[in-house]
């Protein structure tokens, strides 16, 4: 039959509509057709290697490995590790199915070589991770084989330590760390653990630190996370074996047949490195400023070891007016590396800029102390010194009483182990004790409470601290009478007073902690939710138990570190001396406490691994 021109088009739109629709059916019905199949999760697989894995008598100037499907590389200059390391880093990178390494340098003879790849491989499409992959080659005719391993953690808190390098040095002395980089080295995966492959038979000094510098040594890095071995280490390795029986005929023990399935077994294996920082740190003068007419501050990069020496400069001249020390007095300061003065010289505070000499000890490129100077010029900030000048016309025009700036910590409601804390706006020159008052309410009648006050030991203190015998639940009224505390610039107080009440004893918990096995010089700690410290109790070893009283309900943890100098607080380590951190144990599991309950846990501390100390919780928080 023909068909004309009209005929086939019309035949030919309708046929284009048609498949239109069902295109359109099919996209829409994406569940209704072939999906590919399940989802890929299997890591690439390496196909071939140029050279081969584990190759020997080669010197390389690229590597190629072809895998079974395209692949990419994570962050190739942390996650790849050369061990030894290479001065100058080859270039890593991954085009298709093909990862290459290209060295710029001729490497050395007669060494082996370990590209750790860890987990840095993964397939292109779907991510996932080809675990550990390791490539080792050797340009000599010898492949050393000898490993070790084990596992990084923070020796306050016990977290696994990931990223850190793990290094050994076949010849070690005081300088060795600082200077040189590791002979062989490892990366600490997301667990903590490590293993340094490609190892001859020695014995090895064994270190680790935060390597943000990738130079595989010490230096120009004080400061970050270090971690050493107490003892050498000796890497070994032992074959065992396992015997199964096949076949087995009573009658006939001729037909008996035995397989034997023999493994490597390579040692230490279980080396524990808890890391920490030294408290060496770089001394220096960081900066100087006068933020107040009436005071100026020195900060350092560093706490001082020796209290720096102010000398009172001419402005003209720059000579030396005054090095007593007598125009100004030191504010005691909680932060250790700045130093506050007050200055007390009516003629020295009207000048709006002083000119210093400061001597100090500094710190030398070799980590020695030595002396120093600087001459510093600190001037009052201009919006203080307007205000200063209005506040003299002020003073001449209209006369008036300036009292001390006063802050506290008293609520309306506090806790009973809270302390009563006055903060005053600049140093006190008199306080009149039997001014301050504490009351208690008794069927609505206030009633004295006996008092102590407290400042500290410095001989400049803006602060003051009350300590009494408290009830629980009881209301309270503590008060200032005005005019009764004086500040070194002649201001005094206005009157104070606030009434508050402590909560009652059903709004608290108790927890006893017994030790089967007391140890000796612990500090045992109660933290919070975030692990700051919350309260911390000594042991009583012939009770073999810790109290912890008057905690407020939610989520806690125990901590406990051995003070082995007694001087109760955790000490960190220090390489050059060969201190390790004091010794951590954690309570391994999370503990919540509720209102007027009395809680008692039993903790076995001796029998727990470290690496199951830390809680669960923590761990996934660590993550």
């Amino acid at each position: 039959m023909r068909i004309g021109n009209k005929t086939f088009h019309y035949l030919f739109c309708v046929a284009t509509v048609i498949a239109g629709v069902l295109l359109m059916d099919s996209c829409a019905n994406r569940g209704g057709g072939p999906q590919g199949g399940p989802k890929d999760e299997t890591p690439p697989v390496p196909l071939t290697y140029s050279p081969q894995n584990g190759a020997r008598n080669v010197m390389p100037s690229r590597i190629e490995i072809n895998f079974n499907e395209n692949v990419s590389v994570e962050d190739a200059y942390n996650n790849v590790v050369f061990s030894p390391p290479i001065p100058e880093r080859p270039d890593v990178r991954a085009s298709g199915r093909k990862l290459s390494v290209v060295f710029s340098d001729t490497l050395p003879k007669n060494t082996t070589y370990t590209i750790d790849f860890g987990n840095a491989v993964v397939d292109y499409n779907e991510g996932n991770v080809l675990e550990n992959f390791i490539y080792e080659f050797s340009t000599g005719g010898k492949m050393d084989s000898l490993r070790v391993s084990g596992v990084a953690v923070d020796a306050r808190t016990l977290a696994f330590k990931k990223g850190l390098s793990v290094g050994l040095y076949t010849n070690y002395n005081d300088t060795t760390f600082e200077k040189t980089p590791f002979e062989h080295v490892a990366k600490t995966r997301e667990d903590g653990t490590f293993t340094i492959y490609g190892l001859p038979d020695g014995s090895y000094k064994l270190l680790a630190l935060n390597d943000a510098m990738q130079t595989y040594k010490y230096e120009m890095q004080f400061g970050t996370d270090v971690a050493f071995c107490d003892s050498l280490i000796s890497p070994d390795m032992h074959f065992h074996g396992t015997i199964d029986t096949l076949q087995y005929d009573s009658a006939d023990s001729t037909k008996n047949k035995l397989e034997i399935n023999s493994f490597a077994a390579y040692y230490p294996d279980d080396i524990l490195l808890r890391t920490f920082k030294e408290t060496r740190t770089r001394e220096y003068l960081k900066k100087s400023q006068r933020p107040l007419s009436g005071n100026f501050v020195l900060t350092f990069g560093a706490k001082p070891t020796m209290e720096p020496e102010i000398t009172l400069l001419d402005l003209k001249d720059s000579t030396a007016v005054d090095s007593t020390g007598n125009w100004f007095v030191k504010e005691f300061r909680t932060r250790a590396d700045s130093c506050v003065y007050w200055i007390t010289d009516t003629t020295v505070l009207a000048n709006d800029t002083l000119l210093l000499r400061v001597d100090f000890l500094r710190t030398d490129s070799l980590m020695q102390l030595e002396p120093c100077a600087d001459t510093v010029r600190m001037v009052v900030p201009r919006k203080t010194q307007r205000r200063s000048r209005r506040d003299k016309e002020d003073e001449e025009n209209k006369p008036q009483v300036k009292f001390l700036e006063i802050a506290h910590n008293v609520q309306n409601r506090m806790e009973v182990y809270d302390t009563i804390t006055f903060t005053f706006s600049e140093p006190l020159a008199k306080i009149e004790y039997d001014s301050i008052h504490l009351e208690i309410e008794v069927d609505s009648v206030m009633y004295p409470v006996p008092v102590d006050v407290t400042i500290d030991d410095s001989v400049c203190t803006k602060e003051l601290r009350l300590f009494y015998k408290k009830e629980y639940g009881s209301k309270y009224r503590v008060s200032i009478d005005s005019a009764s505390i004086t500040g070194i610039y002649g201001s005094i107080n206005d009157v104070f007073y606030k009434n508050y009440e402590l909560k009652p004893l059903s709004e608290y918990s108790n927890l006893y902690v017994r030790f089967p096995m007391p140890p000796e010089n612990a500090v045992v700690e109660l933290l919070d939710a975030n692990e700051r410290v919350v309260q911390v109790s000594t042991m009583d070893e012939e009770a073999g138990a810790v109290p912890f009283q008057d905690i407020t309900p939610g989520i806690y943890y125990i901590r406990m570190f051995i003070d082995a100098n007694r001087n109760g607080k955790w000490d960190t380590g220090d390489i050059a001396k060969g201190v390790q951190p004091e010794t951590t144990y954690y309570y391994p599991k999370q503990l919540e406490l509720r209102a007027n309950w009395d809680v008692e846990e039993e903790w076995p501390y001796q029998n727990i691994p470290v690496t199951e100390q830390r809680p669960k919780e923590l761990r996934e928080k660590d993550k």
